[in-house]
């Protein structure tokens, strides 16, 4: 999987408009220059959005009207084009399976779906845009670190800038095609319901979604609304809330599953007459918040019968019970090296595994070296250096190599049950270590063992 940039083109005509001014200083005048500026700014928020480094765009133009000083014009023309490089996005990769990803999106009783699946039809793309607030629950996950730490860890980025930095998130295109003809499978499809995580939204994880879309599979990414910033007296509180929230969320994944297990009502969104569904084969998934929301919903709704698919889940709003059930379907648990390191949740995790232990056939469980909590997420593509500069991402190599470790191996995961061998979890890994051959990758899952 090489990860190729999305050329930011409004962003490069500002730093040449820039490049222009000081070549020729004496035909600077205030207002014309300003106006050309804020047009091209205007224009790259149409069509590209704005980003972090279009504050600095902004103060370099700045610095060269309010400055007579030619070191510093080009000073801030250099910088505007560094600025430019350090802060790359990167295209959406294209998912390995044979399919292409069709999309379309529905509302029922106040919950927001969007639906990936398998197609052969070329339609027009979406903008990743999912909601209007979906910059505010950022901001909010990002000052909940401050409550957490009671004030010992300072969040002090005013509120507005995330959504001028998130602007260009919104204007990304998604690489799926709308309202496109789903393929035919006599047989059945397989399902999987997505839960996101906290602060997250239902097209935050759409590299996953389109990987297994691509293999013929219907995603069905469900949106959560809950509020993200609390501020409970202490942390007995804080789970109390969160429990609640996990509840909430637990029935809006039970409407989802009613809805999946109305073969009439898949036909009708579909929009296709002899649609079938494989109700052997029906899958949750989900990422940290999300993880726990699939283990809660699974501990007491029997009609998840493919397995679960858990990506670094946070399991400490779980009921008690959820830890001592057996569910005796297929589970795989991966872990990033950022919850490897926080003791509670590694020994959740484990816990969870060894509830499952008497089917180890079908128990993956364990983390990827260098991963961290976002690794999984669409923003390790549009924002890595502000992610990497908050400490919450690796380097291009580390964004590349865990986005193929974790699509590879889910994938493989995801297609092994289908094809239900003796021993799920061996077979998993056999297919899993060859492709990694095949790619000429090394090998960075630890397993747990019991």
């Amino acid at each position: 999987m090489k990860l190729q940039k999305t050329i930011q083109i409004y962003e490069y005509l500002i730093a040449f408009y820039l490049a222009l001014q000081i070549i020729k200083p004496e035909q600077i005048n205030f207002l014309p220059t300003i106006g050309g500026f804020i047009s091209l700014l205007v224009m790259k928020y149409i069509y590209e959005g704005f980003r972090l480094n279009t504050i600095f765009l902004i103060l370099f133009q700045l610095i060269i009207l309010a400055t007579s000083s030619s070191l510093a014009h080009f000073m801030a023309v250099c910088f505007a084009f560094v600025i430019i490089v350090y802060f790359p996005v990167y295209n959406y990769p294209a998912p390995s399976g044979k399919h292409l990803v069709g999309y379309r999106r529905f509302i029922e009783n106040h919950q927001r779906v969007a639906i990936f699946y398998p197609t052969d039809e070329k339609k027009k793309d979406v903008r990743y845009y999912p909601h209007e607030d979906h910059w505010v629950r950022f901001y909010e996950i990002m000052k909940l670190s401050e409550i957490v730490s009671r004030g010992k860890r300072k969040y002090r980025i005013p509120k507005i800038l995330h959504k001028i930095v998130l602007t260009g998130l919104e204007r990304r295109k998604l690489g799926v095609n709308y309202k496109a003809n789903i393929i035919d499978n006599p047989s059945g499809f397989p399902v999987i319901i997505f839960s996101h995580g906290l602060s997250a939204n239902r097209h935050a994880y759409t590299v996953l979604m389109k990987e297994w879309a691509s293999y013929g599979f219907i995603v069905m990414s469900l949106e959560h609304d809950e509020n993200v910033l609390i501020r409970p007296k202490d942390n007995t509180e804080a789970l109390e809330i969160r429990t609640g929230q996990l509840h909430h969320r637990a029935l809006y994944v039970k409407d989802l599953l009613s809805i999946v297990y109305e073969q009439k009502r898949m036909q009708q969104i579909l929009e296709k007459s002899d649609l079938k569904i494989n109700y052997k084969q029906i899958f949750l998934s989900g990422h940290s918040f999300g993880g726990a929301t699939a283990v809660e919903t699974a501990t007491y709704d029997k009609r998840v019968t493919g397995g679960l698919v858990l990506l670094d889940p946070w399991l400490e709003p779980c009921d008690q019970s959820v830890y001592k059930a057996s569910l005796n379907i297929p589970i795989i648990s991966l872990r990033s090296q950022t919850f490897e390191g926080i003791a509670v949740l590694k020994e959740l995790d484990l816990k969870l595994a060894k509830a499952n232990s008497d089917n180890s056939d079908k128990l993956i469980s364990g983390y990827f070296k260098s991963s961290t909590h976002h690794s999984v997420t669409d923003m390790v593509l549009a924002l890595p250096k502000e992610l990497f500069i908050f400490g919450m991402l690796g380097d291009l190599q580390e964004i590349e190599d865990q986005l193929q470790y974790h699509t590879a191996l889910t994938r493989i995961f995801l297609q092994t049950v289908i094809e239900n061998p003796n021993n799920i979890k061996q077979t998993t890994l056999e297919r899993y270590q060859k492709y990694l051959t095949e790619m000429k990758k090394s090998n960075v899952l630890i397993l747990d063992e019991f």
